[in-house]
């Protein structure tokens, strides 16, 4: 499978990072150590990060969002997100021209699609539920065909920021759209977003199959010859004494070098 390709609208836009075996240095020793299944997970795929630092608010009826953080990283200057007005990203202060850079023959293009001086509404709280919100990352991708994009919250990242990312999976081997981070806020205490910590995370994955039903055997009377035997090497290999940590590991590495 050939690469992902990422295309972003915006001069300055959300950021990505391959995502990392140790979550920045989150995880727990132990997991780093001798769990690769928790190593891969983590690892797999790209984390997107906000443009810069913002906060969003629900008071049980309403939101809101802020650009600025004062001396005590308290949002201030709240703007209002009522009846799905969107809000766009505030034009950085050491940088010039338009939001979204373009070419003449392009803007003429987008004339009636997208104002390039501003971009697309960067947040957007939904009319009905207003502890919904929907970020337009201005991210464009383009998988292999057969396979397209998870857009989920970060891997083994414990949050408690009071937000909750839907996951979505989008099948970006066709579509050429802006790639959204949908979220429910489930606090109404002000939820900061920081520009050096991941929102969301994407990973590339073959397209789910509605087909697939799972077949279960029960009882080890019923189990075929080849799985009863490679259950019991694997549980005695685990259940050995003075065996040394990383079994999983040391096996993973094996079949990884087709052995």
């Amino acid at each position: 499978m050939s690469d992902v390709e990422f295309y972003n609208i915006f001069a300055h836009g959300c950021r990505l990072s391959s995502a990392s075996r140790d979550v920045g240095g989150t995880l727990p020793v132990a997991a780093v150590q001798f769990c690769p299944p928790v190593q891969v997970a983590s690892a797999h795929g790209f984390y997107v990060y906000p443009p810069r630092t913002f906060a969003l608010h629900w008071d049980g009826s309403r939101s809101r969002i802020s650009w600025r953080l004062d001396s005590d990283s308290r949002p201030v200057d709240w703007i209002p997100l009522d009846g799905g007005q969107g809000a766009r990203l505030p034009p950085r202060d050491d940088m010039g021209g338009d939001a979204v850079p373009t070419t003449p023959q392009q803007q003429d293009k987008l004339q009636d699609l997208l104002d390039v001086s501003a971009g697309p509404p960067f947040v957007s709280a939904s009319p009905r539920l207003q502890d919904s919100i929907e970020i337009t990352t201005g991210l464009i991708a383009r998988t292999p065909p057969g396979h397209g994009l998870l857009v989920r919250s970060p891997v083994n990242i414990v949050s408690g920021r009071g937000a909750f990312v839907y996951d979505g999976f989008l099948e970006t081997d066709w579509y050429r759209s802006y790639i959204p981070v949908v979220l429910r806020l489930t606090s109404t205490e002000p939820v900061i977003f920081h520009e050096r910590m991941p929102m969301a995370h994407l990973q590339v994955m073959p397209y789910p199959s509605e087909s697939a039903r799972p077949r279960v055997v029960r009882g080890l009377d019923s189990w075929p010859t080849d799985v009863w035997e490679e259950f019991l090497a694997q549980r005695r290999q685990r259940n050995e004494r003075g065996r040394r940590p990383g079994s999983y590991a040391r096996t993973a590495r094996s079949h990884a070098r087709g052995n």
